[in-house]
Order: structure tokens, then sequence, then C-alpha cells
């Protein structure tokens, strides 16, 4: 059995916010992990960066998936790609560089918090935007996605930090907000049951 058309455009819409998403990620990533190398004592604080991401991750995995089967999923999402987005411009164009080096490690622990929280919310939408026989497809498609995103996105991620700078890389990313907000926003999640 094919997904029907909303399905499909529900579908191309949570796939293609997910992945501007992930590339968002990896570029933040990238752009910190280059710029934290650069430090003296480079190599502590690139582990401090990595560390605080894992350890956020293991303790706050389990209340996104509470949220997810409690709350309303699409606000869950939404809330967490606004506050990501709006965290990425304010460490690109207000933190003075005296404080850089922290808040980078402080951004990248709440856009931890932030996508422990969003994922488990992304999985579970699916039972309101495709039938559920077609659950498994549409995750199939999403996994399909974050892998190539994953391949791809270190490169891409270089080519735009050496082409506009690290600055300017972080605002782009936290300007990546409005893209996938606007797919979302756009007509996506309207149930396909009756």
């Amino acid at each position: 059995m094919k997904l029907n058309e909303r399905e499909l455009a529900n579908t191309v819409k949570l796939v293609t916010s997910n992945g501007i998403s992930k590339l968002g990620d990896i570029l933040f990533d990238y752009v910190n992990s280059v710029w934290l190398s650069k430090l003296g004592n480079g190599s502590f604080w690139m582990a401090v960066y990595q560390s605080s991401e894992t350890i956020v991750s293991v303790f706050v995995n389990f209340i996104g998936g509470i949220l997810s089967d409690t709350k309303q999923r699409k606000s869950i999402i939404w809330i967490c790609d606004i506050i990501a987005g709006l965290l990425c411009i304010a460490l690109a164009v207000f933190v003075p560089s005296i404080w850089l080096l922290y808040a980078i490690i402080a951004v990248n622990i709440a856009l931890s918090v932030l996508s422990s929280i969003r994922d488990p919310a992304y999985k579970a939408v699916f039972g309101e935007i495709v039938r559920k026989e077609q659950i498994g497809r549409v995750n199939s498609l999403l996994e399909s996605c974050k892998q190539t995103i994953k391949v791809a996105g270190p490169v891409l991620a270089m080519v735009i930090a050496k082409f506009v700078g690290s600055k300017m890389a972080l605002l782009l990313d936290g300007l990546t907000l409005p893209a996938h907000f606007t797919i979302k926003i756009s007509s996506c999640y309207k149930s396909c049951l009756p």
C-alpha cells in the first residue's frame, strides 16, 4: 500500500525539515570544533565540549520520550527549533569574544537538551501524519535522510564555514530556523486519518 497524497506531502515536509535541522547541527559542531581546536589547550576544551553533549543526552533522553507521549508533539518540535535557532543567532551576534568559549559550551549543552526533547517528538508525530501501516516507511525515509546528511554534512559544513567564516556560519545555522519552521507550519502534520 502506497502513501496517499496528504501522507506523501507530510512525509516530505517532515523529512525535509528534519534534514535541515540535522545539517544545522553538523554546521554548529563543525564551526565550534574548528574554533576550539585552535585554542591553547584546545584538546581539553574539545573533550569538555563533546562529553558535555553526551552526558546531557544520557540524562535528558528519557524526558524527551515522556514529553512526546504526554504533550503536544508539534508544539514540542516548534518550540525546540525556535529556541535552538535563537541560541545560535545569539551566539553569533551578541556574545563578546571574551565569553565565547564558555558560551559555546553552554549553548552546546542547551542544544543537546533541546535535541533530546525534540527527537522523540519527531518520531512520535508519525502516527498523526500517516496511517499506522505506513509508519515504518516514513521512519525508513527519515533515517535514510539522516544518514545521508551525516555523510555529506561535514563536507558541506566545511565549505560553508570556509566561504562565510565561523560567525556567519553560526548566524546562517540560526537563520535556517525559518526554513524548517516554515516547512512544518505550511499545512504539515495535518492528520491523515478521518
